[in-house]
């Protein structure tokens, strides 16, 4: 069997594959877009694939290897070159985009069952591909973003000691007026698990009337050390409101040192975590 290849269409799929995924890759990465620099790195490409296809030996063993590395890397570095470490994120997206672009297309061929492609089939399933592609490295930048904003912190409180995780939540700018000092939001769930059968009932008794009973406050053997009160808030959907807020004894952010003492937290519905990975909303400035 005979195969016949058609040279100018295999140097237009590989210019073709070369600019999307590097026009993709700045576009994720939010980086400037320089059309003239695209199109060299997308001709240098293309001419080292007509420099491979004229010298196949020169491709061999590890040497080969490290030549079609560094092939590889000076495409993307022309467009996207900044002298630090960040160039290889761009570069690793980049191959990626490319990898999957291959494999994705791959796939569309064999389930479609076509053994030989027209250009314009090939442009289709090439179009598919990369939609396909874009639509999983946003999800998987997406889901890395939020695994970023996940912090594990350790909550002393009296005797209690638990260790949960918290999301960093730019949007929460709760600040504690009696003691100007940024709040923690947490899960009454998780609140509830380090407080005394004492302190619970007044928190039981909050949630039902919606107030603080302040003589059974003064009665509170430890109303001194925490300090029930409350705190004004505004979200998103709802205008105004209260919550009820007291002092924590200690919270340390793990893995940066931080402790935080005597730290004012903000008593949440549980209802407000369900479904998630984390049991609180951390302040910007308690990290």
């Amino acid at each position: 069997m005979q195969i016949t290849v058609y040279m100018d269409v295999v140097f237009l799929i590989d210019a073709i594959v070369t600019l999307t995924s590097l026009f993709f890759t700045g576009k994720m990465l939010k980086k400037r877009i320089f059309w003239k620099k695209l199109l060299l790195a997308t001709f240098f490409a293309t001419i080292s694939l007509f420099v491979f296809i004229l010298f196949p030996f020169l491709f061999l063993d590890w040497k080969g290897m490290l030549l079609l590395l560094g092939v590889s890397i000076a495409t993307v570095a022309i467009p996207y070159w900044e002298c630090k470490l960040s160039f290889f994120r761009t570069w690793f997206y980049s191959t990626t985009i490319m990898m999957l672009q291959g494999s994705f297309m791959s796939y569309i061929k064999y389930i479609s069952e076509r053994f030989s492609l027209r250009i314009s089939t090939w442009l289709l399933f090439f179009f598919v591909s990369t939609i396909l592609v874009l639509v999983m490295l946003s999800v998987l930048r997406n889901t890395s973003k939020q695994c970023d904003n996940l912090i594990l912190v350790k909550i002393i409180h009296g005797k209690q000691t638990a260790v949960e995780t918290l999301y960093m939540d730019t949007g929460n700018c709760l600040i504690d007026p009696v003691f100007s000092k940024p709040v923690i939001v947490l899960n009454e769930n998780l609140i509830r698990t380090c407080l005394s059968d004492e302190e619970k009932r007044i928190m039981e008794e909050y949630k039902k009337s919606g107030r603080l009973n302040y003589e059974k406050l003064l009665s509170c053997q430890s109303q001194k050390r925490i300090c029930f009160h409350e705190i004004s808030y505004r979200s998103v959907g709802k205008t105004s409101g209260k919550m009820l807020c007291l002092l924590i004894d200690e919270i340390k952010v793990l893995g940066s040192g931080k402790v935080l003492k005597k730290q004012p937290v903000a008593v949440a519905p549980a209802v407000l975590f369900d479904g998630t990975t984390y049991q609180g909303l951390l302040h910007k400035e308690c990290i």
